[in-house]
């Protein structure tokens, strides 16, 4: 977002010009503060949105699933911005609206999310092109996938328990992205093997 970026130049500034960050690597901070900050605004007009539209606790779980997990499994990304960012909301739109209006009964979905959440272990990480990964690196996600896969079956279980099958299915639709996301990105020419 320009917000994002403007907003990330100047604090970066200011902190050349206090000589806490090197001018040197100027461009490599500004990129994570903008990257930190648009995924804050992002993951919060998400919790916005579905507060406004009474389903806050969907959009918490979405963005709780999908975010961390996305971010550790990696896939293909979006030729621009723009874009990027509409696929984003209309996948959030997609999935609190194939939540409410068709449900899965959560018995049916446990087998697949399981294997899914394997698949995805076993595809992570997915690099691009454009930021290849390291050995020592494509571990380290790999493993901090399959922590957080265990975390998302644990919370699957807790929610089974407590009969919150909105929640299961919210996580199951943010599983099937990811996944269907890897897959289009190790198809493409960005993704490595």
């Amino acid at each position: 977002m320009k917000i994002t970026e403007t907003l990330s130049v100047k604090i970066t500034d200011i902190f050349i010009d206090n000589h806490v960050f090197p001018s040197r690597q100027r461009a490599a901070y500004i990129y994570c503060f903008d990257f930190c900050f648009d995924l804050f605004l992002y993951n919060l007009s998400l919790l916005i949105l579905g507060i406004f539209f009474h389903h806050g606790w969907l959009a918490l779980v979405y963005v709780f699933t999908m975010s961390p997990l996305k971010m550790l499994a990696g896939g293909m990304h979006a030729s621009s911005r723009s874009i990027c960012d509409i696929i984003s909301y209309l996948t959030f739109c997609i999935g609190i609206i194939v939540t409410i209006y068709l449900p899965v009964p959560a018995i049916q979905t446990f087998p697949s999310f399981w294997v899914l959440l394997i698949a995805i272990i076993i595809l992570a990480p997915v690099d691009t092109k454009s930021h290849r990964l390291t050995q020592k690196k494509k571990r380290r996600l790999k493993c901090l996938t399959a922590i957080y896969s265990i975390i998302l079956l644990s919370l699957y279980l807790i929610f089974f328990n407590f009969f919150r099958f909105d929640s299961i299915q919210i996580m199951f639709f943010c599983v099937i992205v990811i996944w269907i996301n890897q897959l289009l990105g190790r198809i493409s020419k960005g993704g490595s093997q």
